[in-house]
C-alpha cells in the first residue's frame, strides 16, 4: 500500500492529536476559561476551527512542494515543542482573562468574541499544524487521483482509529496514572519521535516512492480497470461534484449532532464520569475509523456509481441511527439488569456500558466512517491537486462538525429537545440520500445520448427503493414517540438504587414530571414523588429534594453565618433546589452572589419555591451564569463566607471544584476572618477519597470544622478560615431569637443552639489525625475525578466508615475546648453542660454526652445533667442477656412445652431461641411474657426494627406489663438507638429510669 513507517507514523499521530486535544481542552478550561458550557464550546471550536484552517492550508501547500513528508515532519516536531511549551504559555492566560472579565464581562456577546480570541491566540498555531497533516500525507503517498479515495482513505482510517487509540491511552491510563502534566511530557515525547523518524527516512531518501510502494507492478495491472472508473467520475458534471463536497459538510454537521445528543442521553444512563464520556467518545471514533477502513479496502476502488452508493451510506446512517434512536430511553434499565443482581466489577460494568454504547451508535458510525473516501474518490480528479482536494473537503467537513456541535448544543437541544434534535439529524442525512440518488440519475441521464426525459425515466427505475425507503424513514422519525423522561432521568447507574431500592422490585415512574429540559450542558429534571414531595435531578442523578435533602440544604449555608461574627456579602456556588441560597438570605446580610453553572437549574428551581422562601424575590440576590472556579479567578470581590456546593465529586467538571488549586483561588476572595464552607460527600466514596478530599481541603486552610447536617448522616460540611474558628454560644442564642432564622432552623431539625454543637464532630486538633498523611487532589493529578467514579459499585462498605467518625472519640474529650460563652457561674454552667449533654444524647452523641453531662455535675448537681449522664452509661453499656421472666414451674406441661427455649435463653442461643419462639407462636403459645422475650430476641439477633414492632405493640396491648417488666422499655430504647432515631431512643430511655427508679438504676450503674 506505501511504506509502513508512513503508516505507523500517522497512526501515531492521531493519538498524539487526541491526546493533546484532551489535555489541552482540560488544562483551559479548568485554568483560564473555567468549565461553563460556552467556555468549553469556545475552546473546542477554536481548537476544530484551527484543524480546518490547517487542512486548507496543508493542502495548497502539499501540491507546491517537493517534499511533503518532511513538511508533516516538521509539522509534527513543531506541535511538540509547542506541547512542550503549553503548560507555561499557560501561565500568563489567567492574566489576560482576567484582564479581558474587567473589561468586556459586562456584555455577553463582546466577553464571548475576547475569550474566542485569547483561546486563538493559544490554540491556532498547533491546531493548524495538526489539520495540515492529512493532505501533506496525502500527496506523500499518492501522486495519482485514480488512488487518492484508497491511499488517502487509508490514512484517514488510520489516523482516526489513532485518535480511539488515544481515547483508550489518555482517559484509561496516562491522566488517571501520571495526570495531566506528565501525561502531555509524554505526548510531546510521541510527537518528536514521529517527527525524527519521519525527518530521517526522508532525508536519507528511505521514502522513495519505488521501495515505498513493493507492489507497484502489481498495482500497474487494475490501473486500465481504475482508469476507468476514473474517467468516470472525471465526467461528472462541477454541480454534482461540489453537492458531494456539500454532503460532506452537511454529513459532519448532522455527525455532530449525533454525538451531541447521544453524549447527553446515554450519560444518563451511565452517569456523569469522566469514564462515561471516554467510552462514548470511543465508540464514536471507533466506529468511524473501522468504517472508513472496511470501505476503503473492500470497496472505493470497485464502486461504479460511487455518488449513489454515496447516498446509500447517507440512507443507512439515517435508517442505522434512527434504530438505535429508539432504545434510548430503555439503556438506564439494561444498567439496571447489570448491577442489580450482585456484586459487579467495575471493568466489567465499563466494558458492559461500551457495549451498550455501541449497539446505539456503532453502525451509523461505521456507515460516517464511510464516507470520507467515497468522497475523495470523487473530488480528487487531478494529479496536481491531491493534497489541495484533500484539504478542501476535508475542512468543509470539519466547518460543519463545528456547526453542527454548536448548533445541537445551543440551539436544538434546548429548544426541540432530544427527540426532535435527533429528528433533525437523521432527516438531513435521508434528504441527504435522495438528493445524491437523484443527482447522481439526472448526471447519468443527460450523460447519455438520446432523449434525456428517457433516460432520466431509465436511471432513476433503479433508484426508486432508495427514494422510498428514505421517504419511509422520515415519516417514522415524524411519527415516532418521544422517548419517556421519567425513564431517562431515572438515574439507575447509582449502584445503591439497584441494590437497596429495585434490588427485590420493579422500578416505577415518579408521580409527575414537572420539568424537563435538555439544556445547553446538561439536563434537568423536577419529579413530583409519591407523599407529594419534589426532587430535582442533573443529568439523572438527584441533586435536590424538598424532604430527605433539606437538612443539608440549609445548614450548608446556615452554620457558616452562623459562625462568622458579622457576615455581610455571602458567595454560593451552586444554586440547585435555591434552599441554600435561601438560607442564607434569612440572615441579615447585604448581598448574597449564586454563581450557577446552568440557567435550567434555576428555572427548575422554582418548583422548590415554597421550600426555600423565594430566594428570587429577595432584592439582596445576584445570579450569574458560569463556572463558580472562572469567577473566582476573574473577579476582585471579597466575601465573608463562601459556600461551595456543587454536585459530586466523581462527576467529571464538577471535579474541579475540589482540588487544591480551586480551594486555594477562593480562599483569595474571602476578606480577612472569613469562611469558606465546602459540603464533602461522605457516602458512595471509599475511606481512602473522602480522606483525599477533606485533606486537601484542610491543606488550604490553618482551621478547620467538621459537621454533619443531621444524626449519623453521610453529608458531612467543612468550614475552612485561616483566622480560628469558634463555636460562640451567645452569639448563636442572638441569632435562634430572630424568628426567621429559628424557623429556618427548625425545617433542618435544628432547635436551639444546643443541637448546632451535636452537629459538630472534628475540629482543627482531630482532623489531622483522622486524615494523616496521603496525597491531594490537584489539577494535575485528578485523583478524585478517575477514582471516585469506581467508588459507586461498593457503595456498601462505606457507611460503616462515616459512622466512625460519627461516633470517634477523640473529639469528645475537646469538645468544649472549641465553645465560647459558656457562662462563668457554676450553677449556670452546669445547668447550660447539662442542657448541651441532652441534647448529644439526642443525637446519639453517647460518650460525648456522658463527658458533658460528668463535666456539668463538677460544678453543681443538675437533674437533668445526672439523666444525661445515667442514659449515656445505659446507651453504651452493651447488654444483650436475656430479661428475667417468670418460667413455668419445672414438671408441669407448660414447662415441658418451653424448656427448650430456656435452654436456648439461658445459652444465650439467641437466634435459635428465635426460631422456637417464632415456632410456639405460630402454634397458639403466646402470652405477655413471652412476647416480651420475643421482642427482646429480635433486639438480640440485630432485627432492630422487628425489635421496635414487637416491644411498641406489646406497650400499647399490655401497658401493666411495664411496671412489672421495666426492661422492656430498655430494649426498645436501645433499639431505637442502633436505629439512629435517637430522640425516640433517648424518650423511652427516659421512661425506662422513671420506671425502674433513677437513684435505684444511679447506683447500680455506678457500682458495676
Amino acid at each position: 500500500m506505501f511504506h509502513p513507517a508512513i503508516a505507523f507514523c500517522f497512526l501515531l499521530s492521531g493519538v498524539t492529536s487526541l491526546t493533546f486535544e484532551i489535555l489541552w481542552v482540560r488544562m483551559l478550561t479548568t485554568s483560564v476559561f473555567g468549565a461553563s458550557h460556552i467556555a468549553v464550546a469556545t475552546v473546542v471550536s477554536v481548537f476544530m476551527g484551527g484543524m480546518a484552517l490547517g487542512s486548507w492550508l496543508g493542502g495548497k501547500l502539499a501540491d507546491r512542494i517537493e517534499r511533503p513528508v518532511l513538511a508533516y515532519a516538521m509539522a509534527e516536531g513543531a506541535i511538540g515543542i509547542y506541547g512542550l511549551l503549553f503548560p507555561a504559555m499557560l501561565g500568563a492566560a489567567p492574566v489576560l482573562h482576567r484582564a479581558v472579565w474587567s473589561m468586556f464581562a459586562a456584555s455577553f456577546y463582546t466577553f464571548s468574541l475576547a475569550r474566542f480570541f485569547i483561546a486563538s491566540l493559544i490554540l491556532l498555531v498547533p491546531t493548524t499544524l495538526m489539520g495540515a497533516t492529512l493532505p501533506l500525507l496525502s500527496r506523500q503517498v499518492t501522486s495519482r487521483a485514480v488512488e487518492a479515495g484508497r491511499k488517502v482513505g487509508y490514512l484517514y482510517s488510520l489516523n482516526t482509529l489513532g485518535a480511539a487509540a488515544g481515547v483508550l491511552l489518555g482517559g484509561f491510563f496516562l491522566m488517571p496514572v501520571f495526570g495531566i502534566k506528565a501525561s502531555n511530557y509524554f505526548t510531546v515525547t510521541m510527537d518528536l519521535t514521529i517527527c525524527a523518524v519521519m525527518s530521517v527516512m526522508a532525508l536519507k531518501g528511505l521514502l522513495d516512492k519505488k521501495k515505498e510502494d513493493p507492489d507497484a507492478d502489481l498495482q500497474e495491472l487494475l490501473y486500465p480497470q481504475r482508469e476507468a472508473m476514473y474517467q468516470n467520475d472525471a465526467h461528472l458534471p462541477s454541480w454534482l461534484r461540489s453537492m458531494v463536497v456539500m454532503s460532506f459538510a452537511l454529513g459532519g454537521f448532522s455527525a455532530m449532532v449525533y454525538q451531541v445528543v447521544w453524549t447527553r442521553t446515554l450519560v444518563l444512563s451511565f452517569g456523569s464520569s469522566v469514564y462515561s464520556f471516554s467510552l462514548i467518545l470511543l465508540a464514536f471514533i471507533l466506529g468511524l475509523g473501522t468504517g472508513s477502513l472496511y470501505f476503503t479496502s473492500r470497496r472505493v476502488d470497485r464502486l461504479k456509481r460511487p455518488v449513489t452508493y454515496l447516498a446509500v451510506i447517507f440512507l443507512g446512517i439515517g435508517i442505522s441511527a434512527f434504530a438505535g434512536s429508539l432504545y434510548l430511553d430503555s439503556l438506564p434499565f439494561a444498567v439496571l439488569e447489570l448491577v442489580r443482581g450482585g456484586r459487579v466489577h467495575v471493568s466489567n460494568l465499563l466494558f458492559s456500558e461500551f457495549g451498550l454504547t455501541c449497539l446505539v451508535i456503532f453502525i451509523p458510525t461505521f456507515c460516517m466512517g464511510a464516507v470520507f473516501p467515497v468522497v475523495i474518490r470523487l473530488s480528487a480528479l487531478d494529479d496536481r491537486q491531491i493534497g489541495s482536494s484533500v484539504g478542501r473537503v476535508y475542512s468543509a467537513n470539519t466547518l460543519g462538525s463545528i456547526l453542527g456541535a454548536f448548533s445541537a448544543a445551543f440551539l436544538m437541544l434546548p429548544f426541540l429537545g432530544g427527540k426532535w434534535t435527533i429528528a433533525v439529524a437523521l432527516i438531513i442525512d435521508l434528504i441527504l440520500a435522495i438528493i445524491l440518488a437523484a443527482g447522481d440519475a439526472v448526471a447519468q441521464a443527460f450523460s447519455e445520448a438520446g432523449t434525456s426525459g428517457k433516460n432520466l425515466a431509465k436511471s432513476m427505475q433503479g433508484r426508486w427503493p432508495h427514494f422510498l425507503g428514505a421517504v419511509a424513514c422520515i415519516i417514522a422519525v415524524v411519527a415516532a414517540p418521544s422517548w419517556d423522561p421519567a425513564k431517562l432521568s431515572a438515574g439507575l447507574f447509582r449502584v445503591y438504587l439497584a441494590h437497596e431500592v429495585y434490588g427485590h422490585r420493579n422500578w416505577s415512574p415518579p408521580k409527575k414530571i414537572l420539568y424537563f429540559k435538555h439544556s445547553t450542558s446538561c439536563t434537568v429534571t423536577v419529579e413530583k414523588l409519591e407523599g407529594g414531595f419534589l426532587a430535582l435531578k442533573v443529568n439523572g442523578k438527584t441533586d435536590a429534594s424538598s424532604t430527605g435533602d433539606m437538612p443539608t440544604q440549609i445548614l450548608v449555608s446556615a452554620i457558616p453565618l452562623l459562625l462568622h461574627p458579622k457576615p455581610v456579602d455571602v458567595a454560593v456556588v451552586g444554586y440547585g433546589s435555591g434552599a441554600t441560597v435561601g438560607a442564607a438570605l434569612q440572615f441579615p446580610v447585604k448581598s448574597v452572589l449564586a454563581i450557577e453553572l446552568e440557567k435550567a437549574v434555576v428555572q427548575a428551581a422554582e418548583f422548590f419555591a415554597s421550600y426555600t422562601w423565594h430566594p428570587r424575590s429577595d432584592p439582596r440576590l445576584r445570579i450569574m451564569y458560569d463556572d463558580g472556579r472562572n469567577v473566582f479567578s476573574s473577579i476582585s470581590r471579597r466575601f465573608d463566607v463562601i459556600v461551595s456546593e456543587p454536585s459530586n465529586p466523581w462527576i467529571t467538571g464538577v471535579s474541579n471544584l475540589f482540588t487544591v488549586d480551586y480551594f486555594t483561588i477562593a480562599k483569595q476572595r474571602l476578606k480577612p476572618g472569613g469562611l469558606f464552607c465546602q459540603w464533602l460527600q461522605m457516602y458512595e466514596l471509599s475511606p481512602k477519597n473522602v480522606k483525599i478530599v477533606a485533606r486537601t481541603f484542610a491543606s488550604c486552610f490553618k482551621y478547620v470544622l467538621l459537621f454533619v447536617s443531621e444524626p449519623e448522616s453521610t453529608d458531612a460540611i467543612m468550614i475552612g478560615s485561616d483566622s480560628p474558628i469558634r463555636l460562640n454560644l451567645a452569639s448563636m442564642q442572638r441569632a435562634f431569637e430572630n424568628k426567621k432564622i429559628k424557623k429556618m432552623f427548625e425545617r433542618a431539625k435544628v432547635k436551639n443552639r444546643q443541637d448546632i454543637l451535636s452537629l459538630f464532630l472534628l475540629g482543627d486538633r482531630e482532623i489531622p489525625a483522622l486524615l494523616g498523611p496521603g496525597p491531594k487532589n490537584t489539577d494535575d493529578n485528578m485523583l478524585i475525578e478517575f477514582s471516585a467514579p469506581r467508588d459507586m459499585l461498593q457503595y456498601g462498605r462505606y457507611r460503616e466508615f462515616a459512622l466512625e467518625i460519627y461516633y470517634r472519640d477523640s473529639l469528645e474529650k475537646d469538645l468544649l475546648s472549641y465553645v465560647d460563652g459558656i457562662p462563668a457561674n457554676k450553677p449556670e454552667r452546669a445547668k447550660e453542660l447539662s442542657r448541651i449533654s441532652m441534647s448529644l444524647l439526642k443525637h446519639g452523641r453517647f460518650v460525648a454526652a456522658g463527658q458533658v453531662a460528668g463535666e456539668a455535675l463538677k460544678y453543681d448537681y443538675v437533674e437533668e445533667a445526672g439523666r444525661a449522664d445515667l442514659m449515656s452509661m445505659l446507651f453504651l453499656k452493651e447488654d444483650r442477656f436475656a430479661p428475667a421472666v417468670d418460667w413455668p414451674e419445672p414438671g408441669s406441661i407448660e414447662y415441658d412445652r418451653l424448656a427448650l427455649l430456656k435452654e436456648y435463653v439461658e445459652s444465650e442461643k439467641f437466634e435459635e431461641a428465635l426460631e422456637e419462639i417464632e415456632g410456639l407462636k405460630k402454634d397458639g403459645d403466646t402470652s405477655p411474657e413471652l412476647e416480651y422475650l420475643h421482642g427482646f430476641l429480635e433486639y438480640a439477633t440485630d432485627d432492630f426494627d422487628g425489635a421496635i414492632e414487637s416491644l411498641e405493640k406489646l406497650i400499647e396491648h399490655e401497658p401493666g406489663l411495664v411496671a412489672r417488666r421495666p426492661g422492656v422499655l430498655y430494649y426498645l430504647a436501645r433499639a431505637y438507638g442502633w436505629r439512629a432515631k435517637n430522640q425516640k431512643a433517648v424518650s423511652w430511655m427516659e421512661r425506662f429510669i422513671d420506671e425502674s427508679g433513677f437513684k435505684t438504676l444511679n447506683n447500680s450503674m455506678k457500682g458495676q
